[in-house]
């Protein structure tokens, strides 16, 4: 796909520039609040919450888009082990996470050009597709396709991301909006039919997890 260089080089400048700006804040990743935050980092490790997770042994996660390293920050809090990697395409909150979260592997680069070689048990992708810049609709909707089908097939157990809803009385232009009807019919036609929406939480996106059922 052409446009996903554009698109990611838009997101690592923007993202780098707010972080240049607001440090390892929830307003470096483009966010407001703490607890907006901490409800975003534990509806991604929710996913962890399955019948099909590992027995017996530290679960694998891969976080896409991981900035600044708040995801591993927030289970730590939690103290919920996990095998940790991040991948960001921001080298400054990259470097931030390898200095300030010695217990997580962080990777500088883009998850379409990585090859990491193996399954992870968890794939999460918080926040990447609830902003679309100037990016249109119909080039993010072919970003974020396959940047979903992306996180399942890096995934042994699940994967789980968040998209702003369209079930909103009002819109930002640089938001990326989307039908949850209509991105959960996506997943279970492409993905599989072990999908679970969270649309019950008190922020203007959704959350999607999809298990590969084995």
């Amino acid at each position: 796909m052409p446009g996903i260089d554009k698109i990611s080089a838009a997101f690592r400048e923007h993202y780098s520039s707010a972080f240049n700006e607001h440090g390892p804040t929830p307003q470096g990743v483009g966010w407001n609040g703490e607890d907006r935050a901490r409800l975003r980092y534990d509806k991604m490790l929710a996913v962890l919450n399955t019948d099909y997770a590992p027995a017996g042994r530290t679960p694998s996660l891969l976080d896409v888009g991981c900035g600044y390293g708040g995801l591993l920050a927030r289970a730590e809090e939690l103290k919920i082990d996990l095998n940790y990697t991040g991948i960001d395409v921001a080298g400054n909150m990259v470097s931030y996470a390898r200095e300030n979260l010695p217990d997580g592997e962080f990777v500088e680069g883009n998850i379409f050009d990585w090859q990491p070689g193996k399954k992870f048990n968890y794939v999460v992708c918080n926040g990447i597709l609830t902003r679309k810049l100037s990016t249109s609709d119909s080039d993010m909707d072919e970003f974020a396709h396959r940047l979903i089908q992306e996180l399942f097939q890096l995934c042994s157990v699940g994967s789980a991301f968040n998209v702003m809803s369209t079930k909103v009385d009002y819109t930002d232009p640089e938001l990326y909006y989307k039908d949850p009807s209509e991105m959960m019919e996506f997943c279970l036609a492409n993905l599989s039919r072990y999908v679970r929406l969270d649309h019950g939480y008190p922020l203007y996106e959704y959350t999607l997890y999809v298990y590969t059922g084995s």
